[in-house]
């Protein structure tokens, strides 16, 4: 580490740290990869070969490492620059490239949708890191937003953190708590770790849906809340995939689901086309054999033809409004005449019941609640909230973290 000048931290996970390096002699800066875990314990090898020796070797037989040697070069797969290995410590760091944010960081402030050829530009681009990544026998496991990053132009993404890597033909089950919750499809919710390459596909339409209305698809508090949401979306799974799911599944679970007819997703993004709406579809089909496959999506009309995806502008008179942030990060609400008369409440019943969701979860801000509501509901109560939003003493609210406006 002594070549590098330390900058600044720029994340943190539960086995490893981010942060931002500079190279002294080039000056080129870097992102390092610190591993809290420390490589100490040597293997059988140890008795035939010095100890730093096995230590090493052990750190070349990291499936992160391994993963990024097979998967190198591609234009969509982040670059592993450097291993710095401290044999006496067994201190670990990996270094890559730079890129300076990722595709959580790039929608979560947005004021307005990202255009059709952006999201396609996007989804091709992921579509070709899964490919060539199963291509290769590999699957992800934990695809997220905040995995993908992108460069400063806001045009070129990498997939990264390859820290929970398998192999396709690696034989299940496998860990149960993997994914992110929000992306975790059914199979590894309601199952003893009988997945595959498929969770992958399910990871990358639940993004697609993001990129698209700036609020998850399925941000389940809990895993039984996860599950529920899958469900008030795409419905009740039949019979037959309920079989199957509960072969693998403990003894002590309940595949007693109450009944949901589900959503159109086209309600949810009413200005969708039909290739777009079809490729979502396929590819969060409740069943992972029927999930399009990463080569598959490829091909698909969406990528290859000529129908568009109108972009929703988010339109905003005053400067009040230009400071909300627009991106829905805990809830994506299905319309009902429940959701409207909730918001025909009086404001102030309105605004303690989103601080104390607020309170509850984390990055949301007060408003940013309110306006996710605001999506799925009526125009009347759109403009209902929106003179609530526009005649409010915001600054009186402490807990707010409104942005300001520029």
């Amino acid at each position: 580490m002594r070549k590098y000048r330390l900058v600044a931290k720029k994340g943190e996970g539960t086995f490893s740290e981010v942060i931002k390096a500079q190279n002294i002699k080039s000056g080129t800066f870097h992102a390092i990869k610190c591993m809290k875990s420390t490589y100490t314990s040597a293997d059988q090898l140890h008795r035939f070969l010095p100890l730093s020796t096995c230590r090493m070797h052990q750190v070349n037989s990291l499936r992160e490492i391994q993963a990024i040697k097979r998967l190198s070069p591609h234009p969509n797969i982040i670059t592993l620059e450097e291993v710095l290995f401290d044999p006496p410590s067994g201190r670990l760091a990996l270094v890559f490239e730079l890129l300076e944010g990722n595709l959580y960081e790039l929608m979560k402030d947005r004021r307005q949708h990202f255009d059709e050829s952006t999201v396609k530009s996007f989804m091709r681009q992921i579509c070709t890191a899964l490919n060539h990544m199963h291509a290769k026998g590999i699957f992800h496991r934990d695809i997220k937003p905040e995995n993908i990053l992108v460069d400063k132009r806001g045009k070129h993404l990498k997939l990264a953190d390859f820290g929970s890597v398998r192999g396709i033909n690696s034989k299940p089950p496998f860990t149960e708590y993997i994914s992110t919750r929000w992306y975790r499809p059914p199979e590894c919710l309601l199952t003893c770790g009988m997945y595959g390459k498929e969770m992958d596909i399910w990871g990358a339409g639940c993004i697609m849906f993001e990129l698209s209305a700036l609020y998850p698809l399925f941000p389940g508090s809990d895993e039984a809340d996860q599950i529920y949401r899958i469900h008030s979306v795409l419905g009740t799974p039949n019979a037959n995939i309920v079989s199957k799911l509960r072969k693998h599944a403990p003894p002590q679970a309940s595949f007693t689901f109450p009944h949901q007819e589900g959503i159109s997703l086209s309600k949810l993004i009413p200005s969708a086309s039909e290739t777009y709406l079809d490729l979502l579809t396929r590819s969060i089909a409740y069943d992972a054999p029927e999930r399009i496959t990463a080569e598959e999506a490829l091909k698909h009309p969406y990528f290859v033809g000529g129908d568009t995806f109108p972009s929703a502008t988010v339109k905003s008179n005053t400067d009040a409004t230009k400071a909300i942030s627009h991106r829905a990060k805990i809830t994506s609400f299905v319309p009902n005449p429940t959701k409207i008369s909730e918001l025909k409440k009086a404001p102030e019943t309105v605004v303690q019941e989103a601080k104390a969701e607020s309170q509850m979860t984390k990055p949301r801000s007060m408003v940013s609640i309110l306006l996710a509501r605001v999506r799925s509901i009526s125009c009347t109560s759109f403009a209902y909230i929106n003179t609530f939003l526009l005649h409010t003493d915001f600054s009186s609210i402490p807990i707010l973290s409104l942005l300001t406006a520029t």
